[in-house]
């Protein structure tokens, strides 16, 4: 193989994994920000609904939800960003 060659086969793979270098760069400055939110946020139930505004708003996700249960497995808390109204539906679901 000359160095040509080889110069194209780096490139090619270098190509097709910027897209996934993006990707991933993005998905990491999300848990960042939810990171921040957390040290930042006390109270849970305004936590999980930020961070799933944040979370929908993240490139390449159209939705988020997270539902909190207590030690016992009952339902506590929900909130979605991006699902609107039949995430009511699912929430019944947990409640019950």
């Amino acid at each position: 193989m000359n160095g040509q060659t080889g110069d194209n086969t780096v490139r090619k793979k270098n190509a097709e994994s910027i897209p996934q270098l993006h990707h991933l760069n993005t998905i990491l400055r999300a848990i960042r920000n939810v990171n921040q939110l957390i040290v930042s946020e006390k109270d849970s139930r305004i936590l999980i609904r930020k961070t799933c505004r944040l979370l929908s708003g993240t490139e390449g996700f159209l939705n988020a939800w997270i539902v909190l249960f207590d030690e016992k497995n009952r339902y506590l808390d929900a909130a979605q960003s991006g699902i609107g109204k039949s995430f009511t539906q699912l929430t019944k679901l947990f409640k019950s």
